[in-house]
């Protein structure tokens, strides 16, 4: 997260460390591809089982709604929100916490499934970083799904 726009939007210098040997160095080629990689960042989600909303679908669907929004690969999703008071709607704190699901679609996977189908988001990979994914377990709910299994049953939804 720190080499994408969301850390700055520079990647980091790679520093050898001379007590390492050169097998267990990060090597220009791979911290390339850290930086290829890392540009492909769209919005990250950390999970933290002291920090319970951070395990709770809501607060994810919200989260990474926020990111998408502002990442330079996805700036038509940015002029999309802007000018749909609906998909605004349905992605707001109280939407999500009523139906995630619906707010991760609707709001979400939809626009961006349409907005890639168009042309008007290239149809290049986009990462979303999800970590803490075994700390959420701690805060499973009664019933429903977990932040993996909510995650899991949309990954076809995807662009």
């Amino acid at each position: 997260v720190e080499r994408s726009c969301f850390g700055g939007g520079k990647p980091s210098e790679i520093k050898e460390d001379p007590k390492f040997t050169s097998s267990s160095c990060i090597t220009t080629s791979s911290g390339e591809n850290l930086n290829l990689l890392s540009s492909h960042i769209v919005a990250y989600h950390f999970c933290q089982a002291d920090n319970a909303p951070t395990c709770l679908l809501p607060e994810f669907v919200h989260s990474i709604s926020t990111q998408m929004s502002q990442a330079p690969q996805l700036s038509p999703y940015f002029q999309l929100l802007q000018s749909d008071q609906t998909i605004q709607a349905r992605l707001s704190l109280a939407s999500c916490n009523a139906s995630p699901s619906q707010s991760l679609v609707t709001g979400i996977l939809e626009p961006l499934n349409t907005l890639s189908s168009t042309g008007k988001i290239p149809a290049s990979m986009c990462i979303i970083v999800v970590d803490g994914l075994c700390e959420a377990e701690q805060h499973r709910p009664d019933h429903g799904d977990t932040l993996a299994s909510f995650i899991a049953g949309h990954l076809q939804l995807f662009p």
